[in-house]
């Protein structure tokens, strides 16, 4: 990731929507950035403006009016407004608004919160997930409201492809700077692609999974010989089961602060991300989470 000095965040207007804004301030404070904050007003086909007694207009500027005096608030409520940037009420589907304000302010991180099923959560999940990492050429870093002031724990999955480099030379960075602990995890799915096996002995199985697991470490091996692992706290984990339900049941295990994963990865990885597994691992994982795409790092 490059030098960050604008970070956008898109916020709802409920009530654990504040702990979002401020947890966004934090991570501006570790860049040293400004937080451009906007909220979008996304108005359904389903509802129609000649359901209303009063005109176009007048009812767009009274939703804006509202949204914009609760924005302020909250805004007014933040402790400090060092690194707070400028502020937006946005028409539109908020993945849409999120991409073009990116542009707009030249950011370099965009941040949503994991909070209720509010539309901007709905900008990482299902088919606007997609959307939104296509259309957005920076980091996603999706914010869990309980998230700790200081990272102890930060996990990253690799799978060994491009993506997986990227993810782990980010990670690392932030970790550096945190002085967090780093798990390196990859999940293999070994019985699960196993042929017949229950016409395989204990013995036989037991045997075929250790090759597996030296055959994966040496993957390991080759794959973080580029990375400079020196004065970082790190620990390699190799563990078979099914991707998704392992990365989750891991990140629980280590109380993990940050997950850190590439959006395009072979095996697994890549459909927790594209597929319909997004929704499992951003709402199961009680961690916030940064996605990377490899054209991201430099």
């Amino acid at each position: 990731m490059k030098k960050c000095q604008n970070i956008i965040v898109g916020i709802e207007l409920s009530e654990s929507a504040q702990q979002i804004l401020e947890r966004a301030l934090e991570w501006a404070k570790r860049f040293g950035a400004k937080l451009h904050v906007v909220h979008a007003i996304e108005f359904t086909m389903s509802q129609r403006w000649d359901a209303f007694p009063l005109r176009f207009q007048e009812v767009k500027e009274r939703l804006e009016a509202g949204a914009w005096e609760k924005l302020e608030g909250m805004l007014e409520a933040l402790p400090d407004k060092e690194h707070l940037g400028k502020s937006f009420v946005r028409w539109g589907r908020p993945d849409t608004v999120l991409a073009k304000l990116a542009d707009e302010v030249d950011a370099d991180l965009c941040l949503v919160g994991k909070i209720n099923r509010t539309a901007l959560e709905r900008a990482m999940v299902g088919s606007t997930s997609r959307r939104l990492i296509r259309q957005l050429a920076l980091p996603i870093l999706a914010l869990a409201p309980d998230a700790t002031d200081r990272l102890k724990q930060v996990v990253i999955p690799v799978d060994f492809s491009e993506a997986s480099e990227a993810a782990l030379r980010d990670g690392i960075a932030c970790a550096k700077r945190e002085g967090a602990k780093v798990h390196i995890l990859h999940v293999y799915e070994f019985l699960s692609v196993m042929p017949m096996i229950e016409l395989w002995t204990k013995e036989d199985i037991q045997k075929l999974n250790d090759e597996a697991k030296e055959m994966v470490q040496e993957q390991m091996d080759t794959f973080l010989q580029p990375f400079d692992l020196d004065g970082v706290d790190v620990e390699i984990h190799l563990n078979e089961g099914y991707v998704f339900d392992e990365i989750v049941r891991f990140v629980r295990g280590c109380e993990a602060d940050l997950l850190v994963m590439g959006s395009i990865g072979r095996s697994g990885i890549q459909s927790v991300l594209l597929g319909n597994t997004a929704e499992r691992v951003i709402h199961n994982a009680p961690c916030s989470l940064m996605i990377i795409k490899p054209e991201m790092t430099s």
